[in-house]
């Protein structure tokens, strides 16, 4: 029997808290700079500010990617004079809200926090909020629905995990966050249908700047363990809502598949202080519908990008 996607929390204390402002205080380096070695010497000597038990949970949720699902952390403790919401993709680009510290010291225990050249400025800090311009698009500045994905699907070298800092939810229109387990989808299906899934039988449609349909190349959708897109003993997912597939028995698979992670999506409202650790081999996430006020207190994330840590020699 199918049932919902389960997100493991934790709520810290107010002496918890204490310690990560401590943190925060103790390392002013500019976490966009382009040459992050000394911003990172000066974190790792701060990261025992970090409570033994945020510590605990950060570095054992990086130990079990593959099958770490989702992990929410409430109520860390954000900047008092948070500045306005950005208001611009350019802006938004170096926008120091004083929280990134406490971001990537928290996603460095996890894992490898990396950047890619050409995506928002090869910057490891990601800052995330609705542009007018976007409110249409699949982009995760929209206002629509955003569709349920895996973080950079199908791009090379996507990272097995990412950490999200809610900053601010834009209050009384604060959308919902929906997160699914793919591995409960994955396992009502038959043995033919996972085979089906593995197949680069999968496509997406867009239009050209003309107007034109373009049709991406094929892909598969599970890649087993033993493919060198696996991660752990559990394989990894690439998923987008709106792959097709590429014969009526990939497409009739893949039905099945969104069936289940529609059975078992759990949404959730991230509130100002929330983060959440999210593994993105096997875990798709997304956002309803919202109305953003654009009046500088508007919906405001952080995000990270995660690789998995290599093992530690035996």
């Amino acid at each position: 029997m199918l049932t919902r996607t389960t997100i493991a929390e934790a709520t810290l204390t107010d002496e918890e808290c204490e310690g990560l402002r401590h943190l925060a205080v103790h390392v002013r380096a500019d976490p966009y700079t382009d040459d992050p070695a000394d911003y990172d010497r000066v974190l790792a000597g701060s990261l025992p500010w970090i409570p033994a038990r945020l510590q605990a949970l950060a570095v054992g949720f990086g130990n079990r990617l593959g099958a770490a699902g989702v992990l929410r952390v409430r109520s860390l403790p954000l900047p008092v004079n948070l500045p306005p919401t950005p208001d611009s993709f350019n802006a938004g680009l170096r926008a120091r809200s004083g929280a990134e510290t406490l971001l990537l010291g928290l996603a460095t225990l996890a894992g490898s926090v990396i950047g890619f050249a050409g995506w928002r400025g090869g910057h490891r800090v990601h800052n995330i909020f609705p542009l007018p311009e976007d409110a249409d698009t699949q982009k995760a500045s929209n206002a629509v629905q955003l569709e349920m994905h895996t973080e950079a699907a199908f791009f090379p070298g996507s990272p097995e995990a990412i950490t999200i800092l809610c900053l601010r939810n834009g209050r009384d229109r604060a959308p919902a966050t929906a997160f699914c387990d793919l591995h409960k989808a994955w396992d009502e299906l038959s043995v033919g249908e996972q085979a089906l899934l593995t197949e680069p039988a999968f496509f997406t449609v867009g239009r050209d700047r003309n107007g034109n349909e373009v049709r991406s190349g094929t892909v598969a959708v599970a890649y087993p363990f033993g493919d060198a897109s696996a991660v752990g003993n559990s394989g990894r997912f690439h998923y987008a809502t709106v792959l097709r597939g590429a014969t009526a028995d990939h497409d009739e698979a893949l039905r099945r598949f969104n069936a289940g992670i529609e059975a078992t999506t759990t949404e959730v409202t991230m509130a100002p202080g929330d983060l959440v650790f999210i593994d993105n081999t096997h875990v798709v996430h997304g956002r309803t519908r919202f109305t953003p006020c654009f009046d500088g207190t508007h919906r405001w994330l952080q995000r990270c990008l995660l690789r998995q840590r290599e093992a530690d020699p035996d």
